[in-house]
């Protein structure tokens, strides 16, 4: 069927009129069927709403070019696009340059895991010729209208509880140091709300949050472990995720977009390191007496680990938007990837091999669960690496080194980042040996 046929409505004779009237009552449906034809500018303008949605939920620069090539081909649309942090930038028409149009959409990347699934089955219904161009228009501007997955309010709590559990589960932290650590996530969280709604602030959000958790960390010296409790409090700050998003960006030759998204992210990671610092030596210039390490107690017993990853899992899936539905599958890759590490470190020191085999794992899980259950495997990646990547629990380690810039802060993360770059490449190389053609599902 040609792509412009998308649906075929049979037309009722109106049997009032005595003109219709007959006794064969299968002449009542009219054997010419009309046709429903969509002009090229519905299509430009599905594929310039499907390339915002990509953009503002989440998908990684090299899969939305790859995406959207792919819906265009099928649309028999000729269009190159081009994406940077911030634009997208789409260019219709042939070789001629007369009849090109070129179309450029200011659009900043967030996440919302939800709406990106559903932005991704509509792509998929789409290229198998379940929807036609008008339902996809439909679909996509009632998902860009909706509400976000999770409000303020779940995303306060997002915060408090990644903060609590990551404090006993990552970083080895007491009852006590989790429950300040907790305290303080809700802290950032509410600072994060506030952050979005006054643009004002926003700029200078990731100091001031930084500078209060590490001030207010310093301050309870004698109670609580300051390294355990102040990283655990931003740890939904630490551009980990994205840093590896850029290294993959990188390795798949989209330079332009891979590298300001790289250097965003070591700034970025500066910036935190450099808040955590100025907070600590705020306290230290008050109370010259207060000791930099605070009272670090043992841990939890490691059994504890078992009912409160699950709980990480989802605090990590709500913070980048994901529904309830998505969590089981969150849930397990979170798992696959703890365990792997968690065992891996007691036989191996470097924590980058063991980060690399754990992604390795978790990317042959998610394009796995893709033949599976239908589910993109950014779903459940994007969990699955954020418990690995630097603003995971690689991060404890560079809280253990006199870091007086935040330069180890930002070089540490690197390195991981690199490491698991490796290992998910490698998982859909053995996956997709000779790449997926016949499906648009978003991965990273």
């Amino acid at each position: 069927m040609s792509p412009e046929v998308w649906n075929k409505r049979p037309k009722v004779n109106d049997s009032s009129n005595p003109q219709n009237a007959t006794n064969d009552s299968h002449i009542q449906i009219e054997l010419a069927t009309p046709t429903y034809q969509y002009t090229t500018e519905d299509k430009k303008k599905l594929i310039a709403l499907m390339s915002q949605c990509l953009v503002r939920y989440g998908c990684p620069s090299h899969r939305i070019e790859s995406s959207l090539e792919q819906t265009a081909r099928f649309l028999s649309v000729d269009a190159a696009f081009s994406y940077v942090p911030g634009q997208m930038m789409i260019s219709f028409g042939g070789v001629s340059m007369i009849d090109s149009q070129t179309v450029l959409i200011k659009v900043h990347q967030g996440y919302d895991i939800k709406k990106l699934a559903d932005v991704d089955d509509v792509a998929n219904a789409l290229c198998r010729s379940e929807l036609h161009v008008g339902d996809c228009l439909l679909k996509l501007e009632e998902i860009v209208n909706s509400p976000p997955t999770w409000g303020s309010y779940g995303t306060i709590v997002a915060f408090t509880m990644c903060s609590f559990t990551a404090c006993l589960v990552m970083f080895g932290g007491s009852w006590t140091d989790s429950t300040v650590a907790g305290v303080l996530g809700f802290l950032v969280g509410a600072l994060n709300v506030m952050a979005s709604q006054h643009s004002v602030y926003s700029n200078v959000f990731e100091v001031s949050a930084s500078a209060a958790v590490a001030l207010i960390s310093r301050s309870l010296f004698q109670w609580v472990c300051f390294s355990k409790v102040a990283i655990s409090a931003v740890i939904v700050l630490l551009p980990g995720y994205s840093m590896t998003v850029a290294v993959m960006e990188l390795s798949a030759r989209q330079i332009a977009a891979g590298t300001i998204r790289f250097v965003y992210s070591v700034i970025y990671a500066f910036i935190l390191g450099y808040g955590l610092q100025i907070g600590s030596s705020l306290y230290g210039t008050i109370n010259p007496n207060s000791d930099s390490t605070g009272h670090c107690m043992p841990g939890v017993s490691e059994w504890f680990y078992i009912p409160f990853l699950p709980f990480l899992a989802i605090s990590i899936a709500m913070t980048f938007g994901a529904s309830a539905k998505q969590w089981p599958s969150m849930i397990c890759c979170s798992i696959i990837a703890f365990v792997i590490v968690f065992f891996l470190n007691k036989v191996i020191s470097d924590y980058q091999i063991a980060a690399s085999i754990s992604a390795f794992a978790i990317g042959l899980y998610a394009n796995l669960a893709l033949k599976v259950t239908k589910t993109p495997p950014l779903v459940p990646l994007s969990c699955g690496i954020t418990l690995l990547v630097p603003g995971g629990i690689g991060a404890y380690h560079l809280l253990m080194d006199d870091d007086p810039d935040g330069s180890a802060f930002a070089l540490h993360m690197v390195v991981v980042a690199l490491g698991i770059a490796v290992g998910l490449f490698a998982s859909t190389m053995i996956i997709y040996p000779r790449s997926k053609r016949r499906s648009i599902y978003v991965s990273m």
